[in-house]
C-alpha cells in the first residue's frame, strides 16, 4: 500500500507541476531512457504499475499525441504479456475471468476508437492538457486506495 501511495503522490506532483508550467529538464539521450526503462520494470515488478516512469518521461518530452499513444501502447502491450503468462501459471484465469475479459476487452476497443477520434481533433497542446489532468487523476485514484 505503500508503495501504491508512493506512485500516486508522484504522479500528482509531476502533474500539478507541468500543469502550472514547470518544465523539467529531460533528454533523449540512452541514460534517461534506460533509468526510466528500469524504474518501469522495478516498478511493475513490485506492484504491476509499471507505466507512470514512462509516461512521465514521454510528457516532460513533449513527445507528440502519435508517438505518446504508440510508445505507451506497445508498453501496455509488452508488460501484460508476463502478467497475463503469470496470471495463467498460477492458475488465477479460469473460464469466468476470461469472459468478462473479452468483454471488457470489447469495451476498451471502443474506448481506444472513440479515443482515436478525439485525439485526432485536439490540438497537441490540449492533447498534453487532458494527458496531464487524467494523470493526475489517476495519482489521486492510487493515494486514495493506497490509504484504504
Amino acid at each position: 500500500a505503500l508503495l501504491t501511495v508512493a506512485i500516486g503522490v508522484m504522479m500528482v506532483i509531476f502533474s500539478v507541476n507541468l500543469l502550472f508550467g514547470v518544465t523539467l529538464p529531460v533528454g533523449p539521450g540512452r541514460g534517461w531512457q534506460i533509468g526510466v526503462g528500469t524504474l518501469s520494470g522495478v516498478l511493475g515488478g513490485l506492484s504491476s504499475i509499471w507505466s507512470p516512469p514512462v509516461a512521465m518521461y514521454l510528457i516532460a518530452r513533449n513527445a507528440s499525441k502519435d508517438m505518446f499513444i504508440g510508445t505507451t501502447g506497445f508498453l501496455f502491450l509488452v508488460g501484460c504479456l508476463p502478467l497475463g503468462a503469470g496470471l495463467v501459471i498460477s492458475g488465477l484465469i479460469t473460464w469466468p475471468v476470461i469472459v468478462k475479459s473479452l468483454v471488457g476487452l470489447m469495451m476498451t476497443l471502443t474506448g481506444f476508437r472513440i479515443g482515436e477520434i478525439l485525439r485526432n481533433r485536439v490540438s497537441q497542446e490540449k492533447f498534453r492538457r487532458i494527458v496531464l489532468v487524467a494523470f493526475l487523476i489517476m495519482g489521486v485514484r492510487l493515494i486514495a486506495v493506497g490509504l484504504i
